[in-house]
């Protein structure tokens, strides 16, 4: 289904992955992780459609960092176990959630 076909949302949030319109183009990006996808160009839009909503982005972005951790203790088995102390996990997930927003905006399908 293209873009133009679906509702416009303008029910938006923090980390949501959108399709944005504006003078007939459309950008792809997660809300406050990639490119010009803040407040204002979003509510100036010409149409703005919510592909996924952040709670699913968390889950997927959740999903790939334990099996990025559960390979990298694969390949190190003289540990057997480890911790990851907060502020470095709030880092990573919000680092993979920029890197998801950048590759979906180059690469998320337009119609």
């Amino acid at each position: 289904m293209a873009f133009d076909d679906r509702l416009h949302d303008s029910g938006y949030t923090y980390g949501d992955l959108v399709a944005v319109k504006n003078f007939e183009q459309w950008d792809v990006g997660i809300v406050g992780f990639s490119g010009p996808f803040d407040k204002t160009i979003l509510d100036t839009a010409d149409k703005v459609v919510i592909i996924k909503h952040s709670d699913e982005i968390d889950r997927i972005i959740d999903e790939g960092l334990q099996k990025f951790f559960m390979h990298v203790a694969g390949e190190f088995a003289e540990v057997p176990s480890g911790d990851f102390p907060p502020d470095a996990d709030f880092a990573i997930r919000q680092a993979a959630k920029a890197a998801a927003g950048i590759w979906l905006g180059g690469n998320y399908p337009r119609s």
